[in-house]
């Protein structure tokens, strides 16, 4: 690869790779699992790490020859950054989970996270005041029936914490809008590759794409430059939910960030930073089935 490729190696694979007492490894491993091979002259693209080595044939085109790197620089830096802020949320997470277990000790119950979460859910629009939202009154008494308290102080002391408790946190809607961003950018990058592969100049794939600014209009540039629609053509490249996921993701972080939906939960952001994760191979399936086909390779002539 040319020096430039080299340095940029480098560079993702000491940010994915650096080391952190409070990130998890999960974070750690993000950008390694990222970085994929391009092949310049037929565009295939592959997360195989031998195809690093110029004198490998590449899988489709059978030539060797430096490789170009994907995602970009820019996109890379945007992973690095949903690297750290995942590690800070994973950390809030914790504590909501700590907070949980510190409950159930306290209090002697043996009910869940999640069965925690919806009671704190209730007592928190209660004390808000919500329209049809229970009375104090009927929520002392649900969380007595729920705790098996029978002291009114313990009742109202297991009130008040739950007023508190909750596994939100202020970086995650931070991680989803990231991951959401980054899903998009890869898709970006496959369709430059189509338009590239099609004759045209990086000016000219950059202009095209220029008024793509969300997933509505990632889908509708889709559709028109491939003949394939997005979401449809991912559900078929993926073995798992992976457009699912991301399309109920997007719709979450659409709601929440407008004030119609309930805030992100961790779980969110621990799907969002799993779809990131697991990208890698699904972009790389999804670029080959639209850029460069199943067609023995034949340079294309530059448009006039």
């Amino acid at each position: 690869m040319d020096a430039y490729a080299d340095a940029l190696l480098a560079a993702s694979a000491v940010a994915g790779t650096r080391q952190s007492a409070q990130a998890g490894p999960e974070s750690q491993a993000l950008l390694p699992r990222l970085v994929q091979f391009q092949c310049p002259r037929c565009l295939y693209l592959t997360p195989e790490e031998s195809l690093i080595d110029c004198r490998r044939r590449c899988p489709h085109c059978k030539q060797p020859g430096e490789r170009r790197l994907f995602p970009p620089p820019a996109l890379l830096a945007l992973c690095d950054l949903l690297r750290a802020v995942y590690a800070s949320a994973a950390r809030q997470g914790d504590h909501g989970r700590g907070f949980a277990r510190a409950f159930r000790r306290r209090f002697r119950c043996s009910l869940s996270d999640a069965e925690l979460l919806t009671l704190a859910g209730r007592v928190q629009a209660s004390a808000a005041g919500g329209e049809g939202a229970p009375s104090q009154a009927e929520l002392l008494d649900e969380v007595r029936h729920c705790l098996g308290l029978a002291d009114e102080g313990e009742v109202r002391a297991a009130y008040g914490q739950l007023l508190l408790f909750s596994d939100t946190s202020p970086t995650g809607i931070l991680v989803v809008l990231l991951a959401d961003a980054v899903l998009q950018g890869m898709v970006r990058e496959v369709l430059s590759a189509r338009l590239l592969g099609g004759g045209m100049s990086r000016e000219q794939a950059t202009l095209r794409l220029s008024a793509v600014s969300d997933l509505s209009s990632l889908e509708h540039a889709f559709a028109t430059i491939t003949r394939r629609p997005l979401r449809q053509e991912l559900s078929r490249v993926a073995e798992t939910s992976f457009a699912q996921d991301w399309w109920a993701l997007h719709a979450r972080v659409t709601a929440a960030t407008a004030g119609t939906g309930t805030p992100i939960r961790a779980a969110e952001a621990e799907t969002a930073f799993r779809l990131v994760s697991e990208s890698a191979v699904v972009i790389s399936a999804l670029a080959n089935a639209v850029v460069v086909g199943k067609k023995p390779f034949h340079r294309r002539r530059p448009r006039a």
